[in-house]
């Protein structure tokens, strides 16, 4: 290594001795506790208490402790972080198919509903329909039985009279054409009554047909209504529910990630405490070990200032060497001059 080289960083500080928890290979110290180079190693071992010594341990060791166990929780909790990520966003996807299966189940049973009422209402209209065609062929038929009928008895009269007439020997012509004008009048009369029963039935028929169409046509028109309303509404709040459901679930992914920052920030700062105090404690522990080292050896002066493993007290880091005197301010140099 060339000379003048550090074969560590600047802020490079040495393990402690073995009394206070570090290594025991260790450059040999002075009757003073100070190395060769200048860094402190603590007092001569025997001329303080151990259990300051125990005391500097289990402080470190109890840092080491609350490090590992804050990586171990930090590692924990990212961990169920993670899982609790997954169940989220596994139940949201769950719920969301459950939503979307209800509404395919809605939206067909609607539309079953939809289809059996309109052919239910198609099949009883068609029903009455053919109810009134047969009413009115059938009372077409009867007219004409009617009509045929009465036809036949005025003429069956007609003849009869007429036998009459020459068995009275009054069938002279006068005779017969004034019966058969009255039998004609009496026909006329009889069938004007068989037409009115008719025109009543055609009349009474085609109001009635008026109606059934009438109503069918509303029952259709209110049946789609109410299917389109039933469906509009289920369209409604599934939207409804579906929106609900991705609030409420970014909102939980929000406050899983908030809880997150929060304990990584409760931890990072329980830890910076921690080191803080422990940069705090181990200074304190090493000076009142060179206080009773002073008592039991008034030669083993005290470091100024106290550290772990160095005399500046801050990480440990061994102190600078006297610079010296500070350099007199160079002058200043114009480098234009090197060309002029």
């Amino acid at each position: 290594m060339p000379k003048g080289k550090r074969k560590y960083g600047p802020n490079y500080s040495p393990p402690p001795p073995a009394a206070f928890g570090g290594p025991t290979r260790r450059r040999t110290p002075s009757p003073d506790g100070r190395t060769r180079g200048g860094g402190l190693l603590g007092p001569p071992p025997g001329t303080y208490d151990p259990a300051i010594a125990y005391k500097l341990r289990a402080s470190r060791l109890g840092l080491k402790d609350l490090i590992e166990d804050t990586r171990t929780e930090e590692r924990r909790r990212r961990g169920d972080f993670r899982t609790e990520r997954g169940i989220a966003r596994r139940d949201y996807g769950r719920t969301i198919g459950d939503l979307g299966r209800e509404r395919a189940q809605g939206l067909e049973d609607y539309g079953r509903e939809f289809g059996r009422g309109s052919e239910d209402l198609t099949t009883s209209f068609t029903r009455d329909l053919n109810e009134l065609a047969i009413a009115r062929q059938r009372g077409e038929e009867d007219y004409e039985r009617t009509l045929g009928d009465l036809q036949r008895r005025y003429a069956a009269l007609g003849q009869q009279q007429q036998g009459a007439a020459i068995a009275a020997g009054v069938g002279g012509q006068g005779t017969t054409a004034a019966g058969e004008a009255v039998r004609s009048a009496n026909q006329t009369l009889d069938r004007s009554d068989v037409d009115l029963r008719q025109a009543r039935l055609r009349a009474d028929l085609a109001e009635r047909e008026g109606y059934l169409r009438g109503d069918y046509g509303t029952d259709i028109s209110r049946l789609g209504e109410d299917y389109g309303r039933e469906t509009g509404r289920l369209e409604e709040e599934f939207g409804l529910n579906t929106r609900r459901l991705g609030e409420d679930f970014r909102l939980s992914n929000k406050l899983r990630v908030r809880d997150l920052k929060r304990d990584q920030r409760d931890r990072r700062e329980k830890l910076s405490r921690a080191k803080r105090n422990q940069l705090l404690f181990e200074p304190a522990v090493i000076e009142q070990a060179y206080y009773q080292a002073h008592q039991a050896n008034p030669s083993i002066p005290f470091p100024t200032p106290a550290g772990v493993g160095g005399g500046r007290g801050r990480g440990g880091q061994p102190p600078r060497r006297n610079p010296g005197p500070p350099a007199p301010p160079r002058a200043f140099r114009d480098p234009r001059r090197k060309y002029r």
